[in-house]
């Protein structure tokens, strides 16, 4: 997938250049965020039942967190979700404890949170049917299983 990028000029000011050039740096640090990422993931494998990764996608489907704020987003997103549990009630369409589901957030670190919404992110892209993207769960969240 070799492609020209346009990068922003906000986004390259804080691209540290190496000797090698801007495409070798951004290449390198990918890689370092790819692996941060991954890392997070295999943290929280078995964490989450699929149905509390379901219904986080529909609760965090057009979130838009910001990154300046990255080490808030545990907290932020414990109280998006207790937000839309208490008006909307998701939880019961899902079937899942929204107590439990709680538990599990307060113990994500920052990055445990980008992780998890980046993998929600990516559940939605190109289309906003939740049967059609279920196909993409286990591909984005590793094996799920849910408690009988």
């Amino acid at each position: 997938m070799d492609a020209d990028l346009h990068i922003a000029g906000d986004l390259r000011g804080i691209i540290p250049e190496r000797v090698s050039g801007l495409s070798a740096s951004v290449e390198e640090d990918l890689r370092y965020f790819y692996a941060l990422l991954d890392m997070a993931g295999r943290e929280l494998q078995g964490c989450f039942a699929r149905r509390e990764i379901l219904l986080l996608c529909e609760v965090f489907k057009n979130s838009d967190m910001e990154l300046e704020r990255l080490s808030e987003w545990p907290s932020l997103v414990i109280w998006d979700f207790e937000d839309v549990e208490k008006y909307e009630g998701p939880s019961s369409q899902f079937k899942t404890n929204p107590d439990l589901l709680i538990e599990k957030l307060e113990k994500l670190t920052p990055l445990q949170a980008l992780w998890l919404l980046y993998k929600i992110g990516l559940f939605w892209d190109g289309s906003n049917d939740m049967k059609k993207n279920e196909a993409k769960l286990e591909a984005l969240f590793g094996h799920l299983d849910d408690p009988a």
